[in-house]
């Protein structure tokens, strides 16, 4: 039965999903979706993506991503029209890496 749901929740826009927090399904189809730092500007620019930033199940996923990327390559793909978006997202790991790397956000 459940993935019935699982696929259900996969096949939905972004936009419905995020609508359909925090449940356990819509966590699981955003994590899905979040495979790597490529698919994170898609995700901060949805209309909802500021809301689901309180769901620490998401938010953990995020920073997981970002701590993988080299920043080289966080910088190329989350250009400047993301800093602000993504900055609110970061925990202080990440933060703290960016800013030691003379990066900035």
């Amino acid at each position: 039965m459940s993935d019935m749901i699982n696929q259900a929740y996969d096949e939905m826009e972004l936009e419905e999903v995020m609508c359909r927090l925090p449940s356990e399904f819509a966590i699981g189809s955003i994590k899905r979706r979040l495979k790597g730092i490529d698919d994170l500007p898609e995700f901060l620019k949805a209309r909802d993506a500021g809301g689901a930033s309180k769901v620490k199940e998401i938010q953990s996923h995020i920073n997981h991503i970002v701590f993988s990327t080299k920043l080289d390559d966080l910088f190329k793909i989350m250009t400047p029209e993301y800093h602000r978006t993504l900055f609110g997202w970061l925990n202080d790991e990440n933060k703290n890496k960016i800013l030691a790397d003379g990066g900035y956000i």
